[in-house]
């Protein structure tokens, strides 16, 4: 299921937004995408979709550049997995 579908479903089941996270890159991107989509979709509506990084090996670990850079395209957690 794409960030799209998903958000599609998610406001059938009468959601206003979720989260989208994936471990080998930052969603960040992805997020802002999917909420265009969903404004030209569903005018009015204001669904957000919050995206993100994961501090894990495809982003470099503990990496101060991959959480500055998520931050500059908009976006909103840092997740850090334990072990």
């Amino acid at each position: 299921m794409t960030d799209l579908t998903l958000a599609m479903e998610a406001v059938k089941a009468g959601m206003a937004g979720f989260v989208t996270k994936c471990h080998q890159g930052d969603t960040s991107a992805r997020a802002a995408v999917v909420e265009e989509a969903m404004e030209l979709l569903y005018p009015g509506k204001n669904f957000r979709v919050w995206g993100g990084v994961v501090l894990n090996h495809g982003v470099g670990g503990l990496n101060p550049s991959a959480v500055y850079a998520s931050g500059k395209m908009g976006g909103r957690f840092v997740w850090f997995p334990y072990r």
